[in-house]
């Protein structure tokens, strides 16, 4: 969807390549992954919060250590609101993850169903994000093996008491020495419609602004 009387279809293409960039996360290419962030930008999802940069870090050190492999992040077509020199862009996304788990280290396969929410800025001529979160949907874990029985490979307990939304990778997550953050945004919550309030809110700060000054 595009939003505002002005938004230029150009904005909207350089916005949708910006999100799909994604992709140079899965492939390891941390200095094009950095380049799609702006100085200050910020990360809230599952297992960070903090700066762009820290994220960033986190990823090359667990690609690097091993902790996860096989992570595919397959992003569908950006919803993209422009106001002026801001943007919001909501993005279905579907997370596929192979690991291993246990003391037989069987593969599991997990998949995770949930939406990237961005807050994008142009400046000094060139789209970048400035905040970026997800908002957790569903997700399902699957033994690889058509033999192996799930639950002799993990404890269904402790998968039982992970957020529903998100509990098969909160799992994978604990299993791999990460940080779980269990108060990350999920579908349909009051925690879901206070971000989308607050982005709107956000998208017309600066209409208000420039109003305000006369321009």
């Amino acid at each position: 969807m595009i939003g505002g009387d002005h938004a230029s279809l150009i904005d909207v293409e350089q916005i949708r390549d910006l999100i799909h960039g994604f992709a140079h996360r899965d492939r390891g290419e941390w200095e094009r992954l950095a380049a799609l962030y702006a100085p200050d930008a910020t990360v809230a999802i599952s297992w960070f919060e903090g700066s762009a940069t820290g994220f960033i870090a986190g990823c090359r050190d667990a690609h690097e250590g091993g902790q996860i492999g096989g992570v595919k992040h397959v992003l569908g077509h950006p919803r993209v609101k422009v106001r002026g020199g801001r943007a919001l862009v909501d993005t279905d996304v579907t997370i596929l993850m192979r690991v291993a788990l246990g003391s037989s280290q069987d593969l599991v396969d997990v998949t995770t169903w949930c939406r990237f929410f961005h807050f994008v800025e142009k400046r000094s001529g060139r789209w970048q994000i400035v905040h970026w979160t997800a908002i957790y949907e569903k997700d399902r874990m699957d033994a690889v093996d058509p033999d192996c029985a799930l639950e002799t490979v993990i404890d269904t307990e402790k998968l039982k008491s992970l957020p529903c939304e998100f509990r098969s990778l909160a799992y994978v997550l604990h299993e791999t020495n990460q940080i779980i953050k269990e108060d990350a945004i999920v579908a349909f919550s009051p925690e879901e419609r206070e971000l989308l309030k607050s982005a709107d809110n956000w998208l017309v700060e600066q209409d208000c602004a420039r109003k305000a000054h006369g321009v």
